[in-house]
């Protein structure tokens, strides 16, 4: 006969093994429940195994419906309210924050570029990336704007020929 104190374990490790989610929704719901009852039981003294799967249905409803309403917030915030043809009608082009896993993706990439290609190169074509004009990076290097385009253009057919340019179109396809 379990003693009062390894209820709330026995119940515990059973909401533990209950089947594994469908969705990133429910998962994230059950993980959440399971950290705010583990940290109820630990609080408080001695709960009743009624009262533990109670607490335990009601959070993982609360937070499937919270983590499920995110993720419509987040979908209603990027998409377009009126789409013809490819083409935005109505309405501002979608606004998509960038993540932590873009932000990583983008700085590996700039690291692959910059290995492809001479520094002074790199950082001519950094000038126009972040949107320096061709007539201002002419200015400050002292040559016609035309060279500066030229050279832009030379430098991006070098970085598509090398082996990140190869690299980057085997992965998209």
């Amino acid at each position: 006969m379990p003693t009062d104190y390894t209820i709330p374990w026995t119940v515990f490790s059973r909401l533990q093994e209950t089947k594994d989610p469908s969705s990133a929704d429910q998962a994230l719901a059950r993980e959440e429940a399971l950290d705010q009852v583990l940290d109820e039981i630990v609080v408080s003294q001695s709960p009743s195994e009624e009262h533990i799967s109670k607490r335990f249905r009601s959070l993982l409803l609360n937070r499937r419906t919270k983590y499920c309403h995110r993720r419509h917030l987040d979908w209603n915030r990027v998409r377009p309210d009126r789409r013809r043809v490819g083409q935005y009608w109505g309405g501002a082009p979608m606004q998509v924050s960038p993540g932590v896993f873009e932000e990583i993706a983008r700085n590996e990439l700039v690291l692959l570029v910059r290995t492809a290609i001479p520094e002074e190169d790199f950082h001519l074509l950094w000038e126009i990336a972040v949107g320096v004009s061709y007539s201002d990076a002419a200015r400050t290097r002292g040559i016609s704007i035309a060279s500066v385009k030229a050279r832009i253009f030379r430098i991006r057919a070098q970085v598509r020929l090398s082996a990140v340019g190869e690299a980057l179109r085997a992965a998209l396809e």
